[in-house]
């Protein structure tokens, strides 16, 4: 029996245009073709302040619907000083204050990934990610993806199709896919 496709957003924590997370992306696009890539600059949205909460940024509600709209959530996020990037967190901050709805991000599964020039990957901005979707209510997969030395191994990957990067990801999506349809048919 053929498996039904399922549709992943795919979300680049990082603002920068030319980002080692958003090339990750991009890796994992071409690897899963089920994943539908953007950036969070694509959803610009001003510093979140409790006062301006009843005003939702347009931005916002994209978003909102891009997530909402995907049974599977990727996010590749840079690590800033040990956390997530403020941008990142900031629309998750606007999202999560949405009023009146269901939370997006409750039931949702989730996928992490991250690229960083140090030799940690990123792994610690994973961790307090991890932490702030699962308090709310995310389902974040087990599995994560860091990868260390971002420039020279993206550049590396991309260059050479048998690279082993491409197959660290391909498991992981793999691996997060596998439970994405266990948990539809549990």
């Amino acid at each position: 029996m053929a498996q039904s496709r399922i549709r992943l957003f795919g979300l680049s924590g990082s603002p920068r245009r030319a980002s080692v997370n958003q090339r990750l992306l991009s890796l994992a696009a071409a690897a899963q073709p089920e994943i539908e890539p953007a950036a969070i600059g694509s959803f610009a949205m001003p510093l979140y302040t409790p006062d301006d909460e009843h005003v939702i940024p347009a931005a916002t509600l994209a978003l909102r619907d891009r997530i909402a709209g995907a049974e599977g959530l990727v996010i590749a996020s840079p690590e800033h000083n040990s956390a997530p990037s403020a941008a990142l967190k900031n629309a998750i901050d606007w999202l999560s204050r949405l009023p009146g709805e269901a939370q997006v991000f409750r039931g949702k599964h989730v996928l992490l990934l991250s690229a960083s020039p140090g030799k940690n990957g990123g792994r610690r901005g994973l961790k307090q990610l991890r932490e702030i979707l699962i308090g709310l209510g995310a389902e974040v997969a087990d599995g994560q993806l860091c990868v260390p030395r971002a420039e020279e191994t993206l550049a590396a990957a991309e260059a050479d199709p048998a690279h082993p990067l491409h197959g660290d990801l391909a498991g992981a999506l793999r691996a997060f896919l596998a439970g994405l349809r266990g948990s539809a048919t549990a």
